[in-house]
């Protein structure tokens, strides 16, 4: 049970991470664009 939620919480963290890139790139592109 604890070994699935810790599997959960890795998978999350690896998402949130991924979106983060993707966030902070658009990020960069609208700044560097005005």
């Amino acid at each position: 049970m604890i070994h699935k939620m810790r599997g959960k919480i890795q998978m999350g963290i690896i998402c949130f991470y991924e979106h983060s890139i993707i966030i902070i790139a658009a990020l960069k592109s609208i700044i560097t664009s005005n």
